[in-house]
């Protein structure tokens, strides 16, 4: 279950200039990061590179915190800390939770957007 801080995300909306929504360029951010990040923690799963697993999930963890993204967040911090601790018995399960998590935190955020774009408009 996608969980989000909503009080986080009402607070970078209102860091928004006029016309445009500060969340929105945020989602636009973590998307690319997910882009650059997603295919080289899917390698370092598959060849249990535990110090890049480690390395990308920090960054993705912060990622998910900025935009109150708990449950992608906590998810992120699982990843990290089986890669710091080489313990990666569960980390290809980890990874797929993590990717279904990633496209539920899009959908809801984009969604935000929409609304709050739609209410402006």
């Amino acid at each position: 279950m996608t969980e989000i801080d909503w009080d986080v995300v009402e607070e970078l909306e209102e860091l928004s200039r006029p016309g445009e929504s500060f969340v929105n360029t945020q989602l636009e951010r973590f998307n690319k990061a997910w882009e650059l990040t997603m295919p080289q923690l899917k390698q370092a799963v598959a060849s249990s590179d535990a110090e890049m697993i480690f390395q990308l999930g920090h960054k993705l963890k912060s990622s998910c915190g900025v935009l109150g993204a708990i449950s992608g967040e906590r998810l992120c911090k699982d990843i990290e800390m089986a890669g710091r601790s080489n313990s990666l018995e569960n980390i290809t399960q980890d990874f797929d939770k993590l990717c279904r998590e990633v496209t539920a935190i899009q959908e809801s955020l984009s969604q935000f957007v929409r609304e709050r774009a739609s209410q402006a408009g």
